[in-house]
């Protein structure tokens, strides 16, 4: 057993599910720009002359999805969330296309919940996760032991790098600014479909 290439993998893990959740939350709020607009006083304070009605309103909605959803927000609460705001931005294909990023988002976050949180140990030599399990029906807690794979880390770690770049992709393809938009660019990950509304 290489505890080295076991940090490694485990600290990559770490960093990759906090890209992901960055850009859950960034996936969010820029759905949420498309929703049906709700006037308030904000919207008549954006005075900028370069900015069209319709970027006015997704500037609004923007900053107040952004005040709603927080940093701290559960990974499990933003994916309900987004599972939530695509059923009423989206529809079809696209429709589709978000509902099986839903799909993987919530296995990652179930497998990288069980290495972030997992309780380490060596026996005979090999790297062992323990895993506590609550007793059903008042009966007592217990212990399971799993064999530690590193390259199966490494692949969730390249798992949660394709669907963070898929979600980046999307969020440069609506920007603010419809001006803005940077569409024409290729896609940054190939595994799976570029996101639309």
């Amino acid at each position: 057993m290489d505890s080295n290439e076991f940090r490694n993998a485990l600290g990559s893990l770490i960093l990759n599910a906090a890209h992901i959740e960055y850009s859950v939350r960034t996936a969010l709020i820029t759905l949420c720009s498309n929703l049906e607009f709700i006037e308030t006083d904000l919207f008549e304070a954006i005075d900028d002359p370069d900015f069209s009605f319709g970027d006015k309103m997704r500037l609004h909605n923007r900053r107040l999805a952004s005040t709603l959803i927080v940093q701290s927000l559960q990974m499990s609460k933003k994916i309900e969330l987004l599972s939530r705001v695509i059923k009423i931005t989206c529809s079809g294909q696209a429709l589709s296309d978000w509902e099986e990023l839903v799909s993987d988002l919530e296995e990652l976050t179930r497998k990288r919940n069980g290495y972030i949180h997992g309780m380490y140990g060596v026996e005979e030599g090999k790297l062992i996760r323990l895993q506590l399990t609550k007793g059903k029906k008042g009966s007592s807690d217990y212990y399971t032991e799993e064999n530690v794979v590193v390259s199966e880390i490494e692949e969730l770690v390249i798992r949660l790098e394709d669907r963070h770049r898929q979600l980046m992709d999307f969020i440069e393809d609506y920007p603010i600014k419809k001006s803005d938009s940077w569409m024409h660019v290729p896609k940054s990950q190939i595994k799976h479909p570029r996101l639309t509304f």
